[in-house]
């Protein structure tokens, strides 16, 4: 039979009777899944465990009676001694405390020698046994907070290899920031709700579980039913977190804990048990293990700790990096690489900003005014051109001209960000590497012609401007209104 019908027949409650299982004085069948099955047997010995234990005797005593080590006529006489003694001293207490009474005695003046004599000297002749009132209670453990920081383990752990398969391993460009991070981070807790259902089916817990000592166990024993399992994490997904949406789930967090601790949510904040706690809806076929702590369970903290550091580190790092790796690119993949890094290392990206697949830029649409500092008035033109062989990009120009300027400096934002996404595309170049080129780049910047390299990128520029003025690394025309050229390219070597 089930526990349910177990419950039923012996009216004891489940945490009892799981009591006196881990106790040894139960040991319930065992089926092939590993689930429990009592018998009527089983429902009969719960209820001598019952009397017995009504009667006030100790679990040790009926272990021994089980186990044929004692006498049950032996110990029941001992337990009619120990009650006559303790109703001996119930009664004596209760007369003193009745003298005490009609005394109309006050604590200021309160003879406790009298009273204390008085209590020694009584004596009671009535030795009847009477009844007792013992009623086996086994504390519910709840730990709310162990379970609430399990499941935040839970997720940041998953998050961090959701998001290291996303940006390293499917090189998904840019990194998403603000609405779609937060919608990105809800896609990641509801993938976790397949991964948890099977974790919790295989091992009946899961990392963060198992480093808080928590571990679930089907209500008929052994694991959850992958489908009870499943069941389970989309309660919780949906009820539990509220999808994991802002300020939804923290106002679920809030009311749930109050069910589970009995609190009312109301005067949450007084800590007063105003109703019985209640179970999750969720855990009605679940039971919960909790352990104390032990080494293993710190190995497994530190080994998670590791992990995770690792993986977010990784993905910092490679979220730097631009999609498509290496020094042969298409005009394709050199554009949506140039878009990306724009993404990642400016806070803001116009639409005009970008490349289009062919390599030029986005046209700009008419009244829409695009910002230039290195003019005030007139045109500006720019242009890239692309040297491939093969299909594949050797080098990148961009060419600048302005008919009336005002100041500018070597290397325009774009060719800056051309040759930034171009260096990060090869093969062992990071953000190390990047900042080791500006500060390359930097020490040129007072030249009109320059000409460098990094790595296995190439880096020259010329600026060709009339009445050019040089203060610091900035080029700046006594007349305005004189055309100013800029050349830059990057060729990949």
């Amino acid at each position: 039979m089930k526990i349910q019908e177990l419950e039923r027949m012996t009216g004891l409650e489940r945490p009892s009777i799981r009591f006196y299982e881990k106790e040894g004085l139960l040991v319930p069948e065992r089926l092939e899944n590993g689930y429990r099955d009592y018998s009527e047997a089983d429902a009969e010995l719960l209820k001598k465990i019952k009397l017995l234990r009504r009667l006030g005797m100790s679990i040790e005593k009926i272990r021994a009676l089980q186990q044929g080590s004692a006498d049950l006529s032996a110990v029941i006489t001992q337990q009619v001694s120990y009650h006559s003694s303790q109703i001996d001293e119930h009664r004596r207490c209760r007369a003193v405390c009745e003298a005490i009474r009609d005394d109309g005695a006050e604590f200021s003046s309160l003879n406790a020698e009298h009273y204390l004599r008085l209590l020694r000297e009584i004596r009671i002749d009535d030795k009847a046994l009477g009844r007792t009132n013992f009623q086996e209670s086994v504390p519910k453990e709840i730990h709310p907070w162990k379970r609430y920081f399990a499941r935040w383990l839970d997720y940041t752990f998953w998050g961090a290899i959701v998001n290291f398969v996303w940006i390293v391993l499917l090189r998904v460009r840019p990194i998403l920031m603000g609405f779609w991070e937060t919608v990105f981070g809800i896609g990641a807790m509801a993938l976790f709700v397949p991964v948890e259902a099977l974790l919790l089916h295989k091992f009946g817990t899961t990392p963060g579980k198992y480093i808080m000592g928590i571990g679930l166990e089907y209500i008929q024993g052994g694991n959850l039913p992958y489908s009870e399992a499943l069941y389970r994490s989309l309660r919780v997904f949906t009820g539990g977190v509220g999808l994991g949406i802002p300020l939804i789930n923290i106002i679920l967090y809030i009311f749930r804990y109050c069910q589970l601790t009995g609190r009312s949510w109301r005067v949450f904040a007084r800590h007063d048990q105003v109703e019985g706690p209640q179970d999750m809806p969720w855990d009605e076929d679940t039971e919960f293990i909790y352990s104390h702590y032990n080494w293993k369970r710190g190995v497994a903290a530190a080994l998670m700790a590791t992990v995770f550091i690792a993986l977010t580190t990784v993905g910092i790092i490679d979220g730097f990096k631009p999609r498509h790796r290496g020094s042969e690119l298409t005009i394709a993949q050199v554009a949506e690489n140039y878009n990306a890094t724009m993404a990642v290392l400016q806070q803001e990206v116009d639409y005009h900003d970008k490349l289009q697949a062919d390599g030029t830029k986005k046209p700009v649409s008419p009244n829409t005014v695009v910002f230039d500092m290195n003019h005030s008035e007139g045109n500006h033109q720019m242009q890239f051109s692309y040297e491939v062989e093969k299909g594949i990009v050797r080098s990148v120009q961009v060419h600048h001209t302005w008919d009336s300027v005002f100041w500018l400096q070597p290397l325009s934002g774009d060719a800056l960000m051309m040759a930034s996404s171009l260096l990060l595309a090869q093969e062992g170049c990071s953000l190390p590497e990047l900042q080791e080129f500006m500060r390359l780049y930097e020490a040129h910047l007072d030249k009109k012609t320059a000409s460098f390299s990094y790595e296995n990128i190439l880096i020259e520029w010329n600026i060709d401007s009339q009445k050019s003025m040089q203060q610091g690394s900035i080029y700046a025309d006594g007349d305005e209104n004189v055309t100013a050229v800029m050349d830059f390219s990057v060729t990949i070597r």
